[in-house]
Order: C-alpha cells, then structure tokens, then sequence
C-alpha cells in the first residue's frame, strides 16, 4: 500500500509539474478560443451582426500585441471624409487577417502598405468574421464615404462558403465562443462524461495537448474511435472551412458557395466603380496551403485524406474569373510557399493568422499592383483633363 500510494503521489507530481511546464513554454492552439478573444471588442448591429468599439484599446496578451480603433471603430488613426490633395486613398475590406489579428500597431499589411506605396492613405475596415457579403455592406455604408480610388478586399478561402447554409444555423448573436474556422472534432460518451471531458479541456493544458495530438494524428484519430473514446471521424460538416473549396469532389453545398462569392464579388465590383472607384482583389493564403503538415493535421480526425484536396483549385478557379470581368487580381500564394520552404516563419503560434512577417510578405506582394492601378488612374485622368492651351 506504501508503494501503490507513492507511485500515485509521483504521477500526481509528474502530472502536475508537465502541466505547469506547458503552461509556460506551450502556445496553446486557440481552436474555438479564437473568436471569443473577439466578442469584447464587439458591438451588436442590427445590419451587420456586429461592428468594433470605438476607441478601444484591443490587446492580444499571447502574442505581446496591442492597437487601438478610432472614433469610427476602424483599426488605425480618424481619417477625414474629404481626401488631401495629391493623396490617394485605399480602402481595405476583409476580415480577421485585415484586422490585424495578434499583431501590433504598424504591423498589419494595410499599415505596412501606407509605408510602401508613396502618397497613399490606408483605410482599414478590416472586421474579424466578415466575409463578401458583409464587407460589400460595409463598404455601401462607411467605406464609400471615403472616396476612395482602389478598394482591396483580402480574400480568404473561408468566404468561399454556403451562406445561406450558415445563416440557417445561426441561433443569435455570436456569443457562443465558436469560431467558425475551428470546428472542434466531437468526444463520444454523454452527460456528465462529457462535460467533465470538456472541462478538462477548458481547464487543463496537459489534457488539451493530448487531445490535439490525438486530433491531429490519422492514426491515433481511428484507434480512438475503435476505442470508443471518440465518436466517428467527422465528415464535410466539420471540415475546417479553409479546406472545403479545395475538394477535389465538391459536394452541392461547396458548389453553392462558390456561386454566391461569385455573385457577391461582382456585386462588390459595380459597388466600387459606381463610386468611380477600382476593386482589387488579393487573395489569403491559407496555412493549410501553404504548409503541407498543417493539411494533414487539419484533416486526421475526418474521413479525408491528402489525396481529395487540390489546395490550388480555389486560387486557379478565382484567377480565371476575375479574368473574365476585368478585376485585378494578387495571387500570393506562390511567393508563400517559397518564403515558407525557406524557413520563413509566416503564421502566428498555433494559429492560422498572418504574424508581422505573414503581413508584411502581403504586404509586399500587393504593393506594386496598387501602384500600377493608382498610375493608371493617374494617366486616365491626365488624359481626361482639358487642355489648359484651349481653355
């Protein structure tokens, strides 16, 4: 009995000392944590679901990152509606990435942009969980006011979804603390069981760590569910949506959604050049795209393997697109990959965000098709002037 109860005492200790360990050194994955980091910086609409507070000062502790909104609840300094002379104005549109998720001020690429195309003003309506839709609404209500010459909508493969779909499941305002992006694999059993499963891995660092490796391991995920400690692999209704337009298959809800973020986008498009203003769209990469080992744990606890995704087909299939309606499109994808196989660290720590380095790559990337559009622009307007010899 001696020696049972100090082999018990000894595994406390050890558990207790790996849990204070990862409390220290681990980045915890924030999963479903990511969208309540949002809400406190949130007010409801009755429009849009939800807008940013003005001035307020939105801190991310986890990352040592911090920025403030102005008056208007946009990231970044106020910002007058009548532009200054010789200034051109950029307006973004996006989401979590535009925003600025986990990094500090001057750090999100709508700021870096200001930096590296001359004369420019940036002004960033970037709003955690918006897509298409609600950024074309945005844009008609504030961003339009601003008369700006190129709006730039950050696309990311998360717009691509079935709209419709998800506002059938919308049981209210987004309080819940799911992030749409991180479907959590489902624990078997029920009651009481779960519920203390859940707690454990709200709780506990030691259990959340080894319930992400299991989640992320093909093997571990099917032997867990023989076991019965997990129900069955989880099919397209759980699939991350970074990953559903990139089925090679796609099922009829994916092909809903890439008709509704066509029709959004051109709807976007007249918005834009009814304001005598040009749409530039550029695309996020994903990190499932651009990191072959996140695929693959992002698809061990589905019934999917490496082999149904294409993670190219959403970037090939917009670029044909904006093609054919003559709307300049940034393709980073590539240059990512590069970046990445270099040894560049891009994404945040256990996260699917841009870090400052992801940012200013974009950043990179999309600066010099903003300064041709803004050149042309420039050249289209010198050419309409009339000529002050006949005036």
């Amino acid at each position: 009995m001696m020696g049972l109860a100090a082999g018990g005492f000894a595994t406390l200790l050890a558990l207790a000392a790996s849990e204070l360990l990862l409390r220290i050194a681990w980045n915890r994955p924030a999963g479903r944590y990511i969208r309540g980091a949002y809400w406190k910086y949130m007010l409801p609409d009755a429009e849009l679901g939800f807008l940013p507070k003005p001035n307020t000062l939105v801190e991310y502790p986890r990352f040592q990152a911090s920025f403030t909104t102005n008056s208007q609840g946009l990231r970044g300094p106020e910002h007058a509606a009548m532009k200054m002379p010789q200034i051109r104005r950029i307006v973004v549109l996006g989401d979590s990435f535009a925003w600025g998720h986990g990094v500090g001020t001057g750090q999100a690429f709508p700021e870096v942009l200001e930096k590296l195309v001359p004369k420019v003003e940036v002004i960033n309506l970037g709003v955690p969980g918006f897509n298409v839709r609600t950024a074309l609404q945005y844009f008609e209500r504030l961003g339009a006011q601003y008369q700006p010459d190129i709006v730039l909508l950050a696309l990311c493969q998360n717009d691509i979804h079935d709209l419709d779909a998800l506002e059938r499941r919308e049981v209210g305002a987004p309080s819940s603390g799911q992030d749409a992006d991180q479907a959590a694999p489902r624990e078997s059993g029920g009651g009481a069981f779960r519920t203390l499963k859940q707690f454990l891995d709200d709780h506990s660092y030691l259990y959340a760590m080894c319930i992400r490796a299991v989640n992320a391991n093909k093997t571990m995920a099917r032997a867990a569910v023989r076991c019965g400690l997990k129900e069955e692999l989880a099919g397209f209704e759980l699939l991350d949506d970074n990953l559903q337009a990139s089925l090679i298959n796609p099922p009829p809800p994916v092909q809903r959604a890439v008709a509704q973020v066509k029709s959004d986008l051109l709807r976007l498009d007249a918005s834009v050049r009814s304001h005598r203003g040009r749409l530039l769209v550029a695309m996020i990469p994903s990190l499932q795209a651009v990191t072959p080992e996140e695929l693959v744990n992002s698809i061990a606890y589905t019934r999917y393997d490496v082999a149904d995704f294409d993670m190219d087909a959403p970037y090939r299939m917009l670029g044909r697109f904006f093609a054919e309606h003559d709307i300049p499109f940034v393709d980073p994808l590539p240059a990512f990959r590069a970046a990445h196989a270099r040894g560049a660290a891009l994404y945040l720590a256990g996260d699917l965000h841009f870090n400052r380095e992801g940012h200013r790559l974009f950043a990179e990337l999309v600066a010099p098709a903003l300064g041709t559009m803004l050149d042309e622009q420039q050249a289209t307007l010198a050419a309409q002037a009339p000529d002050s010899k006949h005036d």
